[in-house]
């Protein structure tokens, strides 16, 4: 009988993904091949780190090595779904919230999958219910949009003013507040509180804001 091979230790664990982690930091290092190998074990043994670079690594956000989209949706999909984790080791709860958040992008791109926007929102729901700041300001996006969601510009509007309180560093969270005032959704238009939120958010680097409030000075309106 072939002997049974021994377990990974959780030291042997943290050691392929520091290996691993390594050889995408370091740029004198150019065969990066075994990554995903190296990546791919840890996530198999609940290493929510691992995981999460595994995602990268398969989205394309690393030199030397090809994306790999359809394995990407497929892992956040079977990590979304895996109510185990919320009772795993801590880390993986958060990285299931993260997976709910990253498959609803994949879904709304068609990202390796088809393409499937009302699911998408119900995932994006589900990681905001969580607690999971970007995926609020996402899941208001939904709502200002509409399509094949219903839109509901006053429920996307409580879920951005209530981020604003609660983490006002989040991404994108001033452009969409100001674009809705730019635009009159759900509201009156005002130009004027408009441009004050994209000035919060460029004070944050928020490029999209920065792009509105150039156009605005360029325009002269609403302000000289």
């Amino acid at each position: 009988h072939a002997q049974k091979a021994n377990p990974l230790s959780q030291g042997d664990v943290e050691g392929m993904y520091v290996q691993a982690k390594a050889m995408l930091e370091d740029r004198s290092i150019q065969n990066v091949e075994t990554v995903p190998l190296l990546l791919e074990t840890c996530a198999r043994e609940g290493h929510p780190e691992a995981t999460r670079l595994l995602l990268d690594v398969y989205e394309g956000k690393f030199k030397g090595l090809e994306p790999n989209l359809k394995q990407a949706a497929h892992l956040a999909r079977s990590l979304a779904e895996a109510a185990r984790l919320d009772r795993a080791a801590p880390g993986n709860a958060a990285m299931r919230t993260e997976a709910m958040f990253r498959l609803a992008i994949y879904l709304e791109k068609g990202s390796g999958c088809e393409v499937s926007k009302k699911e998408a929102y119900d995932w994006m729901h589900r990681a905001a219910r969580r607690g999971m700041a970007e995926a609020k300001v996402e899941e208001a996006r939904f709502l200002i949009s509409g399509g094949e969601i219903k839109s509901d510009p006053t429920r996307a509007w409580q879920l951005l003013h209530s981020q604003a309180r609660e983490n006002p560093r989040t991404p994108h969270l001033f452009f969409y507040m100001g674009y809705m005032c730019a635009q009159g959704i759900g509201m009156p238009r005002n130009a004027r509180k408009a441009f004050e939120l994209f000035r919060m958010g460029a004070t944050l680097n928020d490029a999209r804001c920065l792009n509105n409030l150039g156009a605005m000075f360029e325009k002269g309106y609403p302000t000289p």
